[in-house]
């Protein structure tokens, strides 16, 4: 999988962030999951804005993280997501 210009949260994902972490409850499978540090951040960012890019952006000035290395990331934990039914990713905005 590459890294996609979008990605939107399932509609079926309710979630809540708890102290260091987000916690997200797919409803349909009642399967939990825990996101920590830049995957807590980047799925409370996506939640506002799904542009990929954009969260890149935000995540850049809160992380003192190498580019390369949080692009190989999102594009694991994307995948991730997609593949759990929380996360929808797409090549162009709705």
């Amino acid at each position: 999988m590459s890294l996609p210009n979008y990605i939107f949260p399932a509609a079926s994902v309710l979630s809540t962030e708890l102290e260091a972490e987000t916690i997200l409850i797919e409803m349909n499978s009642e399967r939990y999951f825990s996101l920590k540090g830049t995957g807590s951040s980047f799925w409370r960012l996506i939640q506002a804005d799904p542009s990929v890019e954009r969260v890149i952006e935000a995540l850049l000035r809160e992380y003192a993280v190498d580019e390369a290395v949080l692009r190989r990331d999102l594009t694991v934990l994307c995948g991730k997501l997609a593949e759990q039914g929380l996360a929808t990713p797409a090549a162009t905005a709705p």
